[in-house]
């Protein structure tokens, strides 16, 4: 992905880099709100449905508490135990008793509290029961709580949520020990808990639940009524499982019982106001894209569009058209940088106007000088002259330079053409080689090592015999040793490529001077002059190269391109 982004044009990365810039804030800054209006929602709800649980416990817990004292003031009122405690004689005594004492009694608890629904008194004392009013215990000792009931000293509360009943029992203190009476009141459920219904007008739930979690209470509103919570997920709620996301959920315990009271709310119902904000907010995230999607390609093309004039102008100046044709005038950087560019053009422009063309005319005029001090058919003849006089003489030696000298000069002149045929070339080289041996006593070893497939090729004339004539000169003239000097030719053809080499045993090149050998200045036709015209004829990747030991000798490797010579006829 990082490649790619390089790779691409720079208008392009000015452009994706503007979007992300201002884009990924906006985005950044939308998801910030929404969530901190999400929270500020929730936090607040929080609070309300905890103080809502606060109020509605408190009263719960009051009415729970003041049923429990209604239970108490029963069984302590002095009538009702005086009833209890009566001896009868008769069965109209008992009548009498109740239907004065007992039955206004209750009957006037009930008219003042709604929500009582019955109150039975449940004894084993030897009284005529009372329909709804006084009952043998035989009537509940087979219940589940009624051992309970009879053994503790505090109230009970007996409770379905199945059947949707709420009562509560206590015992009675003040009767004989041999006996048992116990007090059940019977309250309306669907009364008692009627506020836990209208806490909310929708989305909420409320759960009241014992201390063994079984529920007591249980209402949703209807439209939670298809997934309603149970007393098993609030208490798992409790445990902070992640089960309940989805909800807010508050719980408070009871003030005088082991009751937890648990109101409960979808996350979705107290966000649903953010839904009008995140779509504001979608809007103006919208519409900031758009216009920096706008602006950034307006942005991205001015800067560009200089740059891409400049571009277009460089690679006409790499063609050789020194014209600029881009104009800025800020005076930013890309405005100093098309300053300098067109700075630059001018001068370079000069430079090849002034300069160079000066050299390559002063260049030609000298070749031009050095070609008019020969005149060739004149210089041709004479040497025949001279070998014919030597023959005639019996001088053979004399000859032999002679005709070594005249096909030395007669490849080096080439007929005024610039390329030769490597073999005319190694005949050049020969020469010159067979003249040096004469010179030197044939002090020295000459090897050849010639490709024949390279001889049909071509090469720029007068290239190996300047290498040759420096490995004699500064190699096995030089020698320090008492060995043969021995000087080797080599010409190789690879598939595009022909490798000159020319080597010497003579003491070697130091290597501060092998780094320079083919910048430095010499004065006759050097190396230097070697190495410059076979890079300005075949390219920066060709020409020559040195490598040296001391006291070991030196090779000179030319290197040129593979080109065919079909055209010009080698001299036999």
């Amino acid at each position: 992905m990082l490649e790619r982004f390089k790779n691409l044009k720079f208008q392009k990365k000015i452009f994706i880099i503007c979007l992300l810039t201002s884009f990924l804030p906006t985005i950044i800054l939308g998801f910030f709100c929404y969530n901190q209006v999400r929270d500020l929602l929730i936090d607040r709800e929080k609070t309300v449905l905890r103080d809502s649980l606060l109020q509605e416990n408190l009263r719960i817990s009051s009415r729970l508490s003041e049923y429990d004292n209604i239970a108490n003031y029963i069984i302590w009122n002095n009538d009702v135990l005086k009833i209890l405690n009566g001896k009868y004689t008769t069965n109209y005594e008992m009548y009498v008793a109740y239907t004065k004492s007992l039955e206004p009694f209750t009957t006037t608890l009930q008219y003042l509290y709604p929500d009582i629904s019955e109150i039975t008194i449940y004894s084993d004392l030897n009284i005529y029961p009372r329909k709804t009013k006084l009952e043998p215990l035989s009537e509940i000792s087979h219940l589940s709580w009624y051992a309970d009931a009879c053994s503790t000293q505090r109230p009970i509360w007996l409770y379905s949520f199945d059947e949707h009943t709420l009562s509560l029992v206590n015992r009675f203190y003040d009767i004989p020990a041999d006996q048992t009476s116990l007090i059940v009141v019977t309250l309306n459920y669907d009364q008692v808990f009627a506020s836990l219904s209208s806490l909310y007008t929708e989305s909420y739930g409320v759960i009241l639940i014992d201390g063994q979690g079984q529920q007591i209470y249980n209402y949703s509103t209807a439209d939670m009524q298809n997934d309603p919570l149970s007393a098993e997920q609030l208490i798992n709620a409790q445990l902070h499982t992640r089960e309940l996301a989805s909800y807010i959920i508050e719980t408070v315990p009871t003030l005088n019982n082991d009751w937890t009271l648990c109101i409960y709310r979808p996350v979705s119902t107290i966000t649903e106001p953010i839904q009008v904000i995140t779509s504001t907010i979608v809007v103006i995230i919208f519409i900031c894209l758009l216009l920096v999607l706008l602006l950034s390609s307006w942005l991205s093309s001015m800067i560009v569009r200089p740059l891409e004039k400049l571009s277009d102008n460089m690679r006409q100046v790499e063609q050789g058209n020194y014209k600029v044709t881009v104009s800025y005038h800020s005076s930013d950087e890309v405005g100093q940088l098309l300053q300098t560019f067109e700075h630059m053009v001018h001068e370079l422009n000069h430079l090849i106007n002034e300069t160079l063309n000066a050299k390559i005319l002063q260049t030609k005029l000298e070749l031009k000088s050095l070609q008019a001090q020969i005149n060739p058919h004149f210089f041709y003849n004479s040497l025949s002259l001279i070998n014919s006089k030597a023959i005639l003489a019996g001088q053979h030696e004399i000859g032999q330079v002679t005709r070594y000298l005249s096909t030395f000069y007669r490849t080096s002149l080439n007929k005024g053409k610039d390329l030769i045929s490597v073999q005319d070339e190694l005949e050049n080289v020969r020469s010159y080689i067979n003249i040096q041996l004469m010179m030197h006593s044939d002090s020295f070893d000459v090897v050849y090592d010639i490709d024949e497939e390279a001889l049909s090729c071509s090469m720029i004339n007068l290239m190996l015999q300047p290498l040759v004539e420096n490995a004699l000169k500064h190699g096995i003239d030089c020698k320090t040793t008492a060995e043969r000097g021995c000087l080797a030719i080599s010409i190789r053809s690879s598939e595009n490529a022909l490798i000159f080499q020319i080597s010497d045993n003579g003491p070697g090149i130091p290597e501060s001077q092998l780094a320079r050998i083919l910048t430095c200045n010499s004065d006759g036709y050097g190396i230097g002059n070697v190495h410059t015209r076979a890079q300005l004829q075949y390219g920066k990747q060709y020409g020559l190269s040195y490598s040296s030991e001391m006291d070991k000798g030196t090779v000179a490797t030319l290197t040129i391109p593979k080109q065919g010579f079909s055209d010009i006829t080698t001299t036999p």
